[in-house]
């Protein structure tokens, strides 16, 4: 449904549940930049504010082309150039909750790969409302839910990670005895598990039902 490895995919909570995973587990420092839109998703908000609180992270808001109302794609990449090595991520939410517009994802994700900057989507509100081919917008990560246009049940979401990406490695924000393992030959003394845990998890639902 939306071009990935099934294990690509865990199955979480919901969207924001996803985002967090990602967003939480960066090892953010003091003059490191994100990178949003004008019309991010209110909880995002709120994290690159605690974010910006508790490490110093600063953050850079694109604005929209006035003429369509989507994310300036040029503001986007002068930005990226700009900030050089600070810019640490691009996180967007693909269609706000706020409107209807339908930020450029492809094109967003070509500057991400092109400045080789990791590109965390939040598509809650795409996923089974548009076709979303993650073989095109070469997103590092992307979050959706079940309940909104999959028309599925509350408390059950995704998170795709790319396996080729920046965070398919990413430590994850807590651990525990299913996710890691003591290891005292290790310098941490622990060894993250590479299972089915994080973030190999098969999302088991119906989604093969919708066309």
């Amino acid at each position: 449904m939306i071009s990935c490895s099934p294990d690509e995919i865990a199955s979480v909570e919901n969207a924001t549940r996803g985002w967090d995973y990602i967003f939480y587990s960066l090892p953010f420092s003091a003059g490191d930049v994100v990178i949003t839109s004008e019309t991010e998703y209110g909880s995002n908000v709120t994290s690159f504010l605690q974010m910006k609180r508790s490490r110093g992270v600063l953050v850079e808001v694109i604005p929209n082309d006035p003429a369509t109302g989507v994310l300036d794609v040029n503001s986007l990449s002068n930005a990226i150039a700009s900030i050089g090595e600070r810019a640490k991520l691009v996180a967007i939410s693909h269609i706000p909750t706020s409107n209807g517009v339908v930020h450029p994802a492809e094109k967003i994700g070509s500057i991400c790969r092109e400045y080789d900057i990791p590109f965390l989507l939040d598509a809650c509100q795409s996923v089974g409302q548009l076709p979303v081919d993650l073989g095109q917008i070469h997103c590092d990560a992307l979050t959706a839910t079940s309940r909104k246009y999959l028309r599925g049940p509350r408390g059950q979401g995704f998170l795709y990670v790319n396996k080729r990406g920046h965070f398919w490695d990413l430590e994850p924000m807590y651990l525990d005895v299913r996710s890691a393992r003591n290891d005292e030959s290790s310098p941490t003394g622990y060894q993250v598990r590479l299972s089915p845990t994080w973030p190999r998890h098969s999302f088991r639902t119906s989604l093969g039902r919708i066309s």
